[in-house]
């Protein structure tokens, strides 16, 4: 619950800022999205440099903790300058929708990994519970879809933006997790 709140809160202090700006919301065109990942990889070598004074020796645990935080810097920076551009209803959902599907990119990434450093007669045990990982969020997401009706909720376009960002949150959460298995087999 606390969860929700918290995010009600996010969104509406965002369209209260928004609120008093004179411009309107713009759509997040290739050029601008060229413009965004150009102001990501300029900020990759002082990210690095701040990711790399929190460990003073170098080891393969490490250099995949420092693949990782850039990996989620650049949909994390990403998410936030689209919707710098497009604070729209739909400008928000899209950039969330859009940060969900390259968490998705790195959960297959991290599953992958993780499923090669297992032995083999371990391998089965993982994708069991990837599968039903897969299964929790896609019953979780109808469920919220049925949550979100007029009926249940009231409506509104809020329902829209806390659907997506639950499951955004979904997919993060779960790539967070088998990062943390994988990197834990370096120890």
């Amino acid at each position: 619950m606390k969860k929700y709140l918290l995010l009600i809160i996010l969104i509406a202090s965002g369209m209260l800022t928004y609120a008093q700006k004179t411009d309107a919301p713009t759509t997040v065109t290739p050029a601008i999205t060229a413009k965004i990942n150009a102001e990501i990889e300029k900020k990759i070598p002082a990210l690095m440099v701040r990711l790399e004074k929190n460990n003073g020796e170098r080891t393969d645990k490490f250099d995949e903790a420092i693949k990782f935080g850039v990996d989620t810097f650049k949909i994390e920076y990403f998410m936030r300058r689209a919707m710098d551009y497009d604070y729209s209803t739909y400008g928000m959902n899209s950039a969330t929708s859009d940060a969900a599907a390259k968490y998705d990119v790195l959960m297959n990434k991290y599953y992958k990994l993780l499923l090669a450093k297992l032995k083999p007669a371990d391998r089965a045990t993982l994708l069991a519970a990837q599968r039903s990982w897969l299964a929790y969020r896609d019953n979780e997401t109808k469920l919220r879809g049925t949550l979100s009706k007029e009926e249940y909720s009231g409506g509104g376009t809020i329902q829209s933006t806390i659907g997506v960002s639950l499951y955004f949150d979904m997919v993060k959460t779960r790539v967070m997790q088998l990062f943390e298995y994988y990197a834990d087999l370096y120890n």
